[in-house]
């Protein structure tokens, strides 16, 4: 019975005590060693890449795809 009353005693005291004021991190430790940040030079890059496709093929089966004539109204928009 004394073993129980301590585990709850025990118990309740946890609870009361977790239930407090949040948890603060601790500073950090001084010591003395301040890192330098490098100073890095502003530099201007660029890539020139030259691209050639050959449109001739696409255009030929565009033309072959599309009809020769137009059968629609007097308004070709509606």
């Amino acid at each position: 019975m004394a073993n129980a009353t301590c585990s709850i005693v025990l118990g309740l005291t946890l609870v009361l005590l977790g239930c407090g004021r949040p948890l603060q991190p601790l500073p950090p430790h001084s010591t003395g060693y301040a890192p330098v940040a490098d100073s890095l030079p502003a530099v201007e890059s660029r890539v020139t890449i030259p691209v050639r496709v050959d449109l001739a093929p696409m255009i030929e089966k565009a033309q072959s795809d599309l009809p020769r004539e137009f059968s629609g109204g007097e308004h070709p928009c509606s």
